[in-house]
């Protein structure tokens, strides 16, 4: 009865469930009480399954079919795939399971090319799903896609993190013409370079962008005034967050999308949203992938400040902050050498954004968790003993740990 309801609901104020479904998404609530839960549960031995999973699943379901409208299906295909997927309950990659995966997708395949496939999730496959990846094969005369789709933090940052791989999705289809011919001009040497750097630069910013503009072109559709503030503030909390990896040796500007998104965030806020979605009530893919590519000319990074941007800026601001006592003071030092340099001064705009009081360790924490190669990292680093409820984290992976040796 209560689909029944949603849909007419949905009719009647012109948009389509899925957006009702997203406005249920942003309203989940995911407070340190149902983490501590998933957390015990995890380390009790049950799989990773935070509380918000199934919610981000049906929409990210939706939406790759409505994605794949966007690639052209002589050359592209695209499928899902999940945790549950290709790992055990317990985040170890699983053969038995990429087996399955392959032969419920691939089965149009030859034996051939579904072993090529298997070797290359073997490889590929993140063994942390919290984090998502594209892996893109050429089999069978089309680029087959798949996009690892993970849950991390919290119901509505998952989304957004999801919504990211989705832009790389698109972006193997279609990248930065005009930066490609400079590639293809360019000798061997330097073509690895500008690929290693420029060429990821520009996609980790676009992606970000893109996944920003999706998140708040749904919430400004949905007509939620309360929804759409939320949004836009985890939006520009994130992309504050992400200003960060200037600071970290050899990211450089990459996912420093501080102006981008910014830009994206307040013309979809100004002008509403209508214009990025299709006339069945669904986003429009491409016409999202062009929107936020525009809002990345925009900032302004050349492909020669992202190629030198972690030897300049990036050595800039990590010199200051090892002279300054504390962020506030590193930011005005910032502000002191900016001048019209687009990365300085989006970085220190995003600094001054950022609000690590925003930050939930507890999330964080558990989304990592499901990491092997991380998990008594977490349990055991002194860095996090200040979390509630840790030394009872540590008895219960210990006691799981010694049944399962046992």
């Amino acid at each position: 009865m209560r689909i029944v309801y949603v849909n007419m609901l949905c009719q009647m104020k012109g948009i389509c469930a899925l957006i009702e479904e997203f406005v249920e998404l942003v309203n989940l609530p995911y407070d340190d009480a149902v983490v501590d839960k998933n957390i015990k549960d995890f380390l009790g031995g049950k799989k990773y399954a935070p509380d918000y999973r199934r919610s981000v699943k049906n929409i990210l379901v939706k939406e790759a079919k409505n994605l794949s409208q966007a690639l052209n299906p002589e050359k592209f295909r695209l499928c899902l795939a999940f945790s549950e997927d290709l790992c055990d309950d317990f985040g170890e990659v699983s053969l038995k399971k990429i087996e399955e995966y392959i032969s419920e997708n691939f089965n149009f395949l030859s034996s051939e090319e579904k072993a090529n496939l298997q070797e290359a999730l073997l490889e590929e496959v993140p063994i942390n799903f919290a984090a998502g990846v594209v892996l893109s094969e050429k089999i069978a005369g089309k680029t087959q896609i798949i996009s690892f789709c993970g849950f991390v933090n919290n119901p509505v940052y998952s989304l957004y993190t999801d919504m990211h791989e989705f832009a790389h999705v698109l972006q193997k289809q279609k990248f930065y013409p005009h930066l490609m011919k400079k590639l293809e001009r360019a000798d061997d040497e330097e073509s690895e370079k500008f690929r290693r750097i420029v060429m990821r630069g520009y996609r980790e910013i676009h992606a970000n962008a893109f996944a920003s503009a999706y998140m708040m072109a749904m919430a400004v559709k949905s007509g939620n005034d309360v929804v759409t503030d939320n949004v836009e503030k985890m939006l520009m909390q994130t992309s504050a967050y992400m200003s960060n990896a200037l600071m970290n040796s050899g990211l450089g500007a990459a996912y420093c999308d501080w102006g981008a998104t910014k830009c994206a965030v307040a013309d979809i806020k100004k002008n509403g949203a209508d214009f990025l979605f299709k006339s069945d009530g669904k986003i429009d893919f491409s016409k999202l992938y062009a929107f936020s590519f525009s809002k990345v000319k925009e900032m302004g990074y050349t492909p020669k400040m992202l190629l030198d941007a972690d030897e300049n800026e990036g050595k800039i601001v990590r010199e200051i902050r090892e002279k300054t006592k504390n962020r506030a003071e590193m930011i005005a030092e910032v502000n002191k050498i900016k001048g019209d340099n687009p990365i300085l001064n989006d970085f220190a705009e995003a600094q001054t954004f950022y609000n690590p009081d925003e930050f939930n360790p507890l999330q964080d924490f558990y989304s990592r968790l499901v990491n092997p190669n991380m998990r008594e990292k977490m349990l055991f680093d002194s860095r996090n003993d200040d979390l509630p409820n840790i030394k009872l984290y540590r008895e219960i992976y210990q006691k799981n740990k010694a049944v399962k040796n046992s």
